[in-house]
């Protein structure tokens, strides 16, 4: 189900440019360059964000753990993230879930993007 939409990718592709981590706002490869959801707890949204090899572990963790806890609010969220990645019916089915079912999934896609089993696409 995962990898039927647009949004996820199998592996990582291959980058030559360099790129503006959105966590430390330092400079690295597009080689070191992981695409991950992020909540953004100032602005209490998900958003796609850029992190390099030292900064995208602990950003998804913050994910991990907002999914973890999810409440209707936060599921209308990462359903429109999804939507904006293309994901129409992941984010579809979703929202017509139960909320525990709902967290679960997101679990596992957190986990795949951080075992780099799929990342989203940049």
């Amino acid at each position: 189900m995962i990898n039927n939409d647009r949004a996820f990718c199998t592996g990582q592709p291959h980058r030559t440019d360099s790129f503006c981590c959105s966590g430390c706002m330092g400079f690295c490869s597009c080689d070191e360059m992981h695409v991950i959801p992020w909540w953004n707890p100032d602005h209490e949204h998900f958003f796609t964000t850029y992190r390099c090899g030292k900064c995208w572990l602990s950003s998804l963790d913050e994910t991990a753990a907002k999914v973890a806890d999810l409440d209707n609010d936060s599921r209308r969220k990462f359903c429109d993230f999804l939507r904006g990645h293309g994901a129409d019916s992941l984010a579809d089915d979703l929202m017509n879930t139960s909320l525990a079912e709902a967290s679960a999934i997101l679990g596992m896609i957190v986990a795949k993007i951080r075992a780099q089993e799929i990342s989203l696409s940049a």
